[in-house]
């Protein structure tokens, strides 16, 4: 999926034009700090005392909060804000999940209608559980019974399926074959194997079920995966009306599930990149409009530069730009607003990434010359979850290998010749600390500078 992300040449005097506009803007409605009151040497507050000069000099009063921010703090819209730009917790709406109908549709045809197994992988953030979740319930519409869990990363196979099988409706199974379903599930454990779980599940007859494993990725143990392998595959050669829902943090199968050639004509992948920019501008829109505020053209194309089409950059972002727009009591969110939210959105990401954190202002404060080949790499990390050695070098030249030498250990190796990022959400933080490095400094270079196509 193309991203319409701006291109690398003739731009940057244009958009650190910009920003420095935006930070001027920004600082305007920092309120004012009271000047310190200077004492007169030798003369105190009472007339005719004398004050020694080594007495200290009279600090400022705090700042008094005006009635308009505090009228801002007591703004109903804030409540809305949550429910149109939440990034903390999956969606469950259709009509909020943006950039995915394409692939909703694909998965319900492969599990609904072709009842095959299905993966969904991507990055964090990309947007996984709240596709299931939509899912889930259009196939609870269709009289299927859904069966959701998440994964922990030192569960035996027996201990993962009793979770799924204590939670079996007894409405699945047909009434002659309820006691010995229940028995069969009882026994399910620690130490159970696929054949055990295999003849409970071949109990269930009354409808579809499917069992929806999330967090995958977690699965460390590489027998419980390739046991899990086996049970997809058994139970498609059963013809039982069960199905397994895969879903994980990982940029391809190999990843995710144990090599097995013969299930693959069991399984749809749906692997889950970057979102369109129509697909972001309409969520920032219609969100707004759910607020009851709008976004100007300014605050939109920064968030959408910025958030590189993950969704869970893109709510955040808006998030915390709506919230200082209220605070400031306006009904329009300005490009101002914008950046100070990203500051703010980045500004708590750091307290929790601190080592990371550290590493990356010390990059964007360091030696101009060198910010345009870690914007690019940051960029490319954003846009394609993964760092190529030759799809950077093809992009920067001989910068390559120098610019990821520098992101030090918050970029490592991931097996396969590529680097990744050991924050997976990070590579936008570090965009938005250089933006806002452009906008306070005349040296700095483009912030955007970037792939000159990207896709997924």
């Amino acid at each position: 999926m193309a991203l319409d992300l701006p291109q690398t040449s003739g731009t940057w005097s244009r958009l650190v034009h910009w920003l420095r506009r935006m930070m001027v803007a920004l600082n305007g409605h920092q309120p004012a700090r009271p000047a310190i009151p200077q004492s007169q040497p030798g003369v105190s507050a009472a007339k005719g005392s004398q004050v020694p000069r080594s007495e200290a000099p009279i600090a400022a009063p705090r700042p008094i909060r005006t009635a308009r921010e505090l009228a801002g703090l007591a703004d109903p819209r804030r409540q809305a804000v949550n429910a149109s730009f939440n990034s903390t917790q999956p969606i469950a709406s259709r009509r909020d999940l943006y950039g995915r109908t394409h692939m909703l549709e694909a998965l319900f045809e492969a599990v609904v209608d072709r009842h095959q197994h299905a993966l969904i992988y991507g990055a964090r953030g990309s947007g996984k559980t709240s596709l299931v979740r939509v899912f889930a319930d259009y196939a609870d519409q269709q009289n299927m019974t859904i069966i959701y869990t998440a994964c922990e990363p030192h569960q035996s196979f027996g201990a993962l399926m009793a979770l799924y099988l204590s939670d079996v409706p007894e409405g699945s199974i047909a009434q002659r074959n309820l006691a010995t379903f229940r028995q069969r599930a009882r026994t399910i454990g620690p130490e159970s194997g696929v054949r055990e779980v295999v003849e409970a599940l071949s109990l269930i007859s009354r409808g579809r079920t499917v069992l929806i494993l999330d967090e995958y990725d977690r699965v460390s143990d590489p027998d419980v995966r390739a046991e899990t392998a086996a049970l997809l595959k058994m139970l498609s050669d059963a013809s039982i009306p069960v199905q397994i829902m895969l879903v994980g943090i990982a940029r391809d199968l190999r990843h995710l599930v144990t090599d097995h050639p013969s299930l693959r004509r069991h399984l749809s992948a749906f692997p889950l990149g970057r979102i369109d920019a129509q697909s972001v501008r309409e969520m920032i829109q219609n969100g707004g409009q759910k607020i009851g505020i709008t976004f100007d053209d300014d605050s939109q194309q920064l968030i959408l530069d910025l958030a590189c089409g993950s969704p869970y950059h893109a709510r955040l972002f808006c998030a915390h730009a709506v919230l200082r727009t209220l605070r400031e009591g306006t009904e329009q969110v300005s490009g101002a607003a914008a950046l100070a939210g990203i500051v703010t959105a980045a500004e708590d990401w750091s307290r929790l990434s601190a080592e990371d954190a550290d590493l990356f202002r010390d990059l964007v404060t360091g030696p101009p010359g060198q910010l345009p080949a870690l914007a690019a790499l940051a960029r490319l990390a954003a846009v394609e979850d993964v760092v190529s050695h030759s799809r950077l070098q093809q992009l920067i030249g001989e910068e390559a290998a120098p610019a990821i030498a520098r992101f030090g250990p918050a970029l490592v190796p991931d097996g396969s010749g590529c680097h990744v990022f050991r924050d997976s959400v990070a590579p936008q933080f570090f965009l938005g600390l250089l933006a806002t490095h452009a906008a306070q400094s005349d040296a700095a270079p483009d912030p955007y500078v970037t792939p000159t196509s990207a896709s997924r």
